[in-house]
């Protein structure tokens, strides 16, 4: 079952934007305190993450009325705060005060 979408939170197709949290792979491991040996993907070297990460900076480039980017780069609070707001703008949650 698909989730409801706020009109205006959707594309002009009617397929519903994406959150893109934009932050480095290198900072991403730093901010998680390095890797999880268990995790096979994680234990890929740097340079997949790197392509990945490039991925999907050009998708969200070039698909830009998709992709909402945000900047995860300060800490979890911020981050949330940041996500929230746009959220909030959209209309798919009640402003924080």
């Amino acid at each position: 079952r698909e989730a409801a979408v706020p009109r205006d939170w959707q594309t002009k197709d009617g397929s519903p934007s994406a959150l893109f949290l934009d932050l480095a792979p290198e900072q991403a491991f730093c901010r998680k305190g390095g890797r999880d040996e268990q995790d096979r993907l994680e234990n890929e070297k740097i340079e997949l993450h790197k392509k990945v990460y490039a991925g999907f900076l050009s998708i969200a480039q070039e698909e830009g009325e998709r992709f909402v980017r945000i900047d995860a780069s300060g800490d979890k609070m911020q981050t949330h705060a940041r996500i929230i707001r746009v959220l909030a703008d959209k209309g798919v949650v009640p402003p924080e005060d």
